[in-house]
């Protein structure tokens, strides 16, 4: 098997954000282990998830598969596969976050970050999640905004205060003039659709689904999302659907029933490229654009023009969760100002 076949083989069954084998973990667990550092690894049933649209073509989308097999090989410290400790298992949804933890690891998505030796900060909650303490009432005068997802919702590679969702929030609460805006976000890199509706339902005390594989095929994916639909319709709440990264037929398949419930969908991938040519142009951002278009150069940016918005193609950097925060305010809440949910 050459070379490019194997590592597109490799990355159809493990991306960070997209899919978690249980053997390569063990693997890297047993190596970790020799060096001291404290791990627990989550096993996780066999995911598969179709990979991103152009990713594969990008050499940062294998860097996770990469890590791994440096560490093996001793060509990288052990530090490297630290993100995995932040995780444990946890029952109905696979695994969450330990409570109360506070890490700082590596972008494993991004080989220059990771070579520069950047690391950013994840604090977790008592429940599990990367955001403040969950409220277990809403008081008077709030609207609240609940965030599910994988990883670039969970904002990998950026700090919290970073992500679209905070930045929403901020921007909703600096605007607003009457109600204050809650933002929770509950997502977890690897989360499907299926651990999504558990979570809501979860979040809501309402009865967990027991008994289901994450593995998530086109159909299970629309019962998904027709499921976090209507339980937001029961609960008094209303459902946007915005996927960061996400492949076509995925994408296609939220299409339907985003019409026939008549609630917001947004592609989050086309609000990303979208804006490039504003960044190109230094329009937009011209600073932090600039922090990413030195070490990439113009030649690479050309023909990976998401690298100007993304760590890997698919991760959001701080640019793109800024964008797609932007995206949400003007095309959602800017016009609902104010009004209760």
């Amino acid at each position: 098997m050459g070379q490019g076949s194997r590592k597109a083989k490799l990355a159809a069954l493990f991306v960070l954000g997209v899919a978690l084998p249980a053997l390569f973990f063990a693997a890297v667990e047993g190596a970790l282990r020799l060096t001291g550092v404290d791990t627990e690894f989550v096993s996780l049933p066999g995911q598969q998830v179709q990979t991103p649209p152009g990713a594969v073509r990008d050499g940062n989308f294998f860097i996770a598969q990469d890590v791994y097999e440096r560490i093996l090989q001793s060509a990288l410290p052990a530090e490297a596969a630290e993100w995995l400790s932040c995780f444990r298992a946890a029952p109905d949804v696979q695994y969450k976050l330990k409570p109360n933890g506070r890490f700082r690891v590596s972008n494993t998505v991004n080989r220059m970050e990771l070579d520069a030796g950047l690391k950013i900060l994840i604090e977790s909650n008592r429940d599990g999640y990367r955001t403040r303490p969950l409220p277990r009432t809403k008081p008077p005068g709030v609207y609240r905004i609940l965030f599910l997802g994988d990883s670039t919702t969970f904002g990998w590679g950026v700090e919290r205060a970073e992500r679209f969702s905070d930045r929403l929030g901020d921007w909703l609460n600096a605007a607003s003039t009457g109600l204050r805006y809650d933002v929770v976000n509950l997502a977890l890199p690897g989360y499907s659709s299926y651990h999504g509706r558990i979570v809501l339902e979860r979040f809501r005390k309402l009865r967990a689904a027991e008994g289901s594989e994450p593995f998530v095929t086109l159909d299970e994916f629309r019962a998904n999302l027709t499921s976090i639909i209507e339980t937001g319709r029961k609960n008094g709440f209303e459902t946007i659907l915005l996927p960061p990264c996400c492949p076509l037929d995925y994408l296609s398949a939220q299409t339907a029933p985003a019409e026939r419930e008549g609630i917001p969908a947004l592609d989050g991938t086309y609000i990303l490229l979208d804006a490039v040519s504003t960044i190109q142009r230094g329009r937009r951002e011209p600073e932090l654009a600039r922090q990413y278009k030195t070490p990439y150069g113009k030649e690479v940016l050309e023909s990976r023009r998401l690298l100007y918005v993304t760590s890997d193609t698919c991760h959001p950097n701080v640019l793109g969760h800024r964008i797609l925060a932007e995206a949400l305010f003007e095309r959602i809440f800017r016009d609902r100002l104010n009004t209760r949910g």
